[in-house]
């Protein structure tokens, strides 16, 4: 089964399942629209059934022992701005099994990354504002020797 959470500061975020198998009710395709940051779960087990599964998160630190469970593969994109596409590949086994990273896969189509604006660095402003005090400190002392 293929869940998603967006609540990815929460300890236990609440994950909402979009994809399963035969057992499970949910499709085993769809198309899925999530705005903003998330992350990816994996449920590996029992008949389906998300609470008798063992449940594989994209963020390391969320999985037992703070394993990486997921490798994730970009498509290439070469201005940062066009829809891209991901692979996105499990590896379940116990104690990280086989490290093949091919338990399960899906391909995420249509990603588009967001674009922040840059946040300035404090050294440069440091710089900036040296030079500018120190600007307008020699005008200063110049206007009070000249007078």
């Amino acid at each position: 089964m293929l869940g998603y959470y967006t609540d990815i500061t929460a300890t236990n975020p609440k994950i909402t399942w979009v994809l399963g198998g035969s057992n499970s009710g949910l499709p085993s395709s769809a198309k899925v629209k999530i705005d903003g940051t998330f992350g990816l779960v994996f449920g590996s087990g029992d008949n389906n059934d998300p609470k008798k599964s063992t449940i594989y998160y994209s963020e390391s630190w969320r999985n037992s022992a703070k394993q990486n469970r997921v490798a994730v593969l970009k498509d290439r994109d070469l201005n940062g701005l066009r829809p891209f596409g991901l692979t996105v590949s499990w590896e379940d086994g116990y104690n990280l099994g086989d490290q093949d990273y091919n338990d399960f896969g899906l391909h995420l189509d249509g990603v588009v990354a967001q674009k922040y604006a840059p946040v300035p660095e404090p050294a440069p402003i440091l710089i900036l504002s040296v030079g500018l005090f120190t600007l307008v400190g020699q005008r200063m002392r110049s206007k009070r020797t000249s007078a």
